[in-house]
């Protein structure tokens, strides 16, 4: 059963909270208009500080909402970073193929906003990238693939483990990402994830066998989303095998928007995204 998480469903980027002036030292220096003190002592010294401007700390800059994040013995990743404040839960979202994970994480901001922390890991160059300074990627496997998140999972908890909330993360994919996703997800011990979004991609490896490894994995939702009629049709089918293991399944999307994640396919699973982390 999913841990009971309190997740704020925000629509607006992280925006630090300004602090305000301090106060001007012109404030607090005695009125000049008084005649002086007729006594020649020097004033004391709680009078002196109590007339001298406080010093004040600059306020802390805001916080970068997209952060780099170094991996041991992979790529980078890149992390959408929540607000500072409550611990946030984690989505880890992984790319298709001839994809960026920077891309990854800026449609899933716009989905999830300051709700969580989004991990998107990078995977490995191709080489038939665009140019030099258009470097896609891929995954060369789903066993890479799922040693590749333990290991940004890892980086990810040294650094910003004080704000993560407990208990298990989401698992998202794109295309190549979904149906690498199925795989991985069905052999995770019991804990790590309990909810999965299958973008374009995952939902036809799902039959009886893999429904009950999702389960037997600990999770308990799954958001299809799909932005192609095949995909919409495909998938609806397999809401019902999902729901004779105990995994409540929603499809959602669109059937002309092409084999993407962003635009109405992002729409539709910002749409669905309070049901699937409801309790």
């Amino acid at each position: 059963m999913p841990l009971d998480r309190s997740w704020a469903i925000a629509v607006a980027l992280a925006v630090a909270c300004d602090a305000p002036p301090p106060a001007s030292s012109g404030d607090l220096i005695a009125d000049r208009s008084l005649p002086p003190p007729q006594s020649e002592a020097p004033p004391s010294t709680s009078i002196a500080s109590a007339t001298a401007a406080p010093s004040a700390s600059p306020p802390e800059p805001p916080e970068e909402p997209f952060a780099v994040l170094d991996v041991p013995d992979h790529e980078d990743a890149i992390v959408s970073v929540a607000k500072k404040g409550a611990r946030r839960p984690l989505v880890v979202a992984t790319h298709g193929n001839y994809d960026r994970p920077e891309w990854q994480c800026e449609v899933f901001r716009t989905i999830v906003s300051d709700s969580a922390f989004v991990l998107c890991p990078r995977g490995i160059q191709r080489p038939d990238s665009p140019s030099h300074d258009d470097v896609r990627f891929t995954y060369a496997n789903n066993r890479k693939l799922e040693a590749e998140i333990d290991a940004a999972r890892k980086a990810f908890e040294a650094r910003y483990g004080d704000r993560l909330a407990p208990g298990p993360a989401i698992y998202a994919g794109f295309s190549l990402g979904a149906i690498m996703g199925v795989a991985i997800l069905g052999r995770t011990k019991k804990g790590v994830y309990d909810r999965a979004v299958f973008v374009e991609g995952g939902y036809d490896r799902i039959d009886a066998k893999t429904a009950r490894a999702l389960a037997d994995a600990g999770i308990v939702k799954v958001l299809i989303a799909c932005g192609q009629a095949a995909c919409l049709h495909s998938s609806k089918a397999k809401v019902s095998v999902l729901d004779k293991v105990g995994i409540s399944t929603k499809a959602v999307g669109v059937k002309n928007a092409g084999h993407a994640y962003d635009g109405e396919v992002a729409t539709a699973v910002r749409e669905a995204w309070s049901w699937l982390v409801s309790p």
